[in-house]
């Protein structure tokens, strides 16, 4: 359920946006280890979120973290969270970056191209608190994550910097959107989140690759998995 306009999010709800994407995130929380929890980073109005805090309950264990600063999306989360009785769903309205600090959210009218960085096409602004995912999971120590999920318009690399404690214990399986044109409002390259990637001995590996994005799935070096035989491994240049 949504306070937007629904015809705009039918495709999505029925998991055509990104349908490869969608089957590789299904596969990848049934592979996960029983008790391991999954963090979603700009968790929209929580499609994902959902799919993952509904395959914890099948298993019967896990936690999902969905963090979504925009008030109108967190707002249509927490309606989707209730609809859904999703008790293990954790919601945070709050940014995933690199500070734990107060930023500024640009909003823009399509509700999943809100940014930390400002696009020609955003029309105002919020001040919304960020935190980093390290900070975050101070507080629940006792936690594993097995799945990170990015999806924030450009701020990727932040928010993987500000989980590095987490990716080097855990070591989790991150799935992530690259995102040239947004990288560069941040003042990075692909390359470069490539090789923050490779540099904490992640392999990448291409899920998908549209006009002006794509979706890549890390996988830790030491772990192997059959589904990700049909996908292209990338490099940093």
């Amino acid at each position: 359920m949504t306070q937007q306009r629904p015809e705009a999010l039918t495709c999505f709800w029925l998991g055509m946006d990104h349908p490869e994407f969608a089957k590789l995130y299904w596969q990848i929380l049934c592979a996960l280890p029983v008790g391991y929890s999954v963090i979603d980073a700009g968790a929209h109005i929580g499609y994902y979120a959902l799919m993952a805090a509904h395959r914890l309950r099948q298993v019967g264990a896990g936690l999902v973290f969905a963090f979504e600063p925009h008030p109108i999306n967190f707002a249509d989360l927490q309606r989707n969270q209730q609809l859904n009785n999703m008790s293990n769903l954790i919601l945070i309205q709050k940014a995933a970056a690199d500070q734990t600090t107060q930023m500024k959210l640009f909003s823009s009218p399509l509700s999943g191209a809100h940014s930390l960085r400002q696009f020609p096409f955003h029309s105002n602004s919020y001040e919304v608190e960020s935190i980093t995912l390290d900070d975050f999971m101070v507080h629940y120590s006792t936690i594993k994550i097995g799945l990170l999920k990015i999806d924030v318009q450009g701020a990727e690399l932040l928010t993987l910097r500000g989980a590095q404690q987490l990716l080097e214990r855990d070591r989790p399986l991150v799935i992530y959107e690259e995102f040239e044109e947004g990288y560069r409002l941040f003042n990075y390259t692909t390359t470069e989140l490539r090789r923050f990637m490779n540099e904490i001995e992640y392999d990448l590996y291409q899920v998908d690759n549209f006009e002006n994005f794509g979706d890549v799935l890390a996988i830790p070096k030491e772990k192997h998995f059959a589904f990700t035989t049909k996908y292209q491994k990338v490099f940093a240049n």
